[in-house]
């Protein structure tokens, strides 16, 4: 289904009182680009990344191997001795103060796969940090929507506004034509010198409201916005299919993913790590505990660790990734029916807008019609100011409706569009 904004909003284009005499024009996407590198959300995803790419080069490292430079100086209540006493040979006592000092190297050669898993878990993790902050994100094209929109409302209106004004004056030369005719009252004159007030009040906000919109624009785009520049109207398609493509959607899988990596990470077998030993070292006494002697050493080796029991702690912890796998399902599976329900909601207010907007078209032709009538009577002299002032505002407001249908229909459309994650 392809729903075309209405192209009477093209007169605030051409037509506006506010245009940009540099020719400057933006549009609804240069707009989301520019609030995605005002708050830098293609770094924030690089940082990301470099973080990632950290962690995993942390882990990696643990392939190479590790020195360690080691030393200590101890004082024994009792020490090793051979209760052994002959007169053909003199075995001396070891000293109670011991001191050394070694040089330690290890390096792992299995690790059954730790590793391995901690790699994909910090990608995963990755992953999810990248979800959220486009999730953080994404409720900023909702205000650039808003702010977009209310600029081009106030414009619009400002045209309608400065026309009834124009009518206005025109009605007001005539009245006090016929003031000085003697076919016309003071207090006429007077009702339609307010009611040029009241018109002119209502353009006045406008403006404010203009100015109040591009002004929080500017701040989000990271641009120097003025009154000047020009914005295109968006053409607003709707897409026949309705499959939600929300960033809450990845969000979720990429959870479920990291809990499912984490579940099977603390479900696996403990495995045994291998790895290969050595040590160098020197002091008193060496690696022959009977000589009383400073002397150097070395020793080297493989060494096989393997956890036979922890008391259940993997188990347990297997099973709160799986309560939270269902947690995080019954999430999903609630947040698409809410966006599915809302979507609805918005899909009947687009054809609530579309049947209003219709409607307008013949209202204003009443208005119009009545608003004729009443200025030839005003005229011949046999309708009075506050009728005409009563039929022109009620024209005005009119067309003023049916501009607020028309930018509230844009609206809707783009509010759709994010609902179902489609808005770029």
């Amino acid at each position: 289904m392809r729903i075309l904004i209405t192209c009477m909003l093209l007169t605030i284009v051409y037509c506006s009182p506010v245009q940009a005499q540099d020719g400057t024009y933006i549009d609804l996407k240069s707009c989301y680009r520019w609030s995605e590198a005002t708050f830098n959300l293609q770094g924030q995803k690089e940082w990301i990344t470099a973080a990632t790419e950290e962690a995993i080069d942390k882990v990696n490292a643990s392939w190479q191997p590790k020195l360690s430079l080691n030393a200590q100086a101890t004082y024994q209540s009792d020490v090793v001795g051979l209760p052994i006493e002959s007169p053909l040979f003199n075995i001396p006592a070891l000293d109670k103060d011991q001191y050394r000092a070694t040089l330690d190297i290890q390096q792992l050669l299995y690790d059954g796969g730790a590793m391995r898993q901690q790699k994909t878990l910090q990608q995963l993790q990755s992953g999810l940090q990248a979800a959220q902050t486009d999730v953080s994100f994404y409720s900023m094209y909702r205000q650039i929507d808003q702010l977009y929109c209310a600029v081009l409302l106030a414009r619009n209106n400002q045209l309608l506004i400065l026309s009834s004004l124009k009518d206005l004056e025109a009605r007001k030369q005539q009245l006090e034509t016929a003031f000085q005719n003697g076919a016309a009252t003071q207090n006429a004159l007077h009702q339609l010198e307010a009611e040029m007030l009241k018109v002119e009040q209502m353009l006045q906000d406008a403006r404010y409201a203009e100015q109040g919109a591009i002004d929080a624009l500017a701040v989000l785009t990271g641009k120097p916005l003025t009154t000047t520049v020009q914005l295109l109207i968006p053409e607003v398609e709707l897409p026949a299919s309705t499959d939600n493509l929300r960033p809450e959607t990845a969000l979720f899988e990429r959870q479920l993913a990291l809990t499912e990596a984490q579940r099977e990470f603390a479900s696996s077998l403990n495995l045994p790590t291998i790895s290969l030993f050595g040590q160098g070292g020197y002091g008193r006494p060496g690696l022959n505990l009977l000589l009383n002697d400073f002397e150097a050493f070395y020793i080297g080796g493989i060494r096989l660790s393997y956890v036979l029991w922890s008391g259940g702690g993997k188990t347990h912890e297997a099973a709160v990734y799986q309560i939270q796998q269902k947690q995080l399902r019954q999430q999903q599976e609630n947040f698409l029916l809410s966006t599915r329900s809302q979507a609805s909601r918005q899909l009947s207010e687009i054809r609530q807008l579309e049947a209003a907007i219709a409607q307008d078209a013949a209202i204003i032709d009443l208005r119009n019609q009545i608003l004729t009538t009443s200025a030839l009577t005003l005229e011949n002299g046999t309708g009075t100011a506050a009728d005409y002032t009563r039929d022109s505002n009620a024209a005005l407001q009119a067309k003023l409706t049916r501009e607020l249908h028309t930018i509230q229909l844009m609206l809707a459309q783009l509010d759709y569009l994010s609902t179902i994650g489609k808005t770029k």
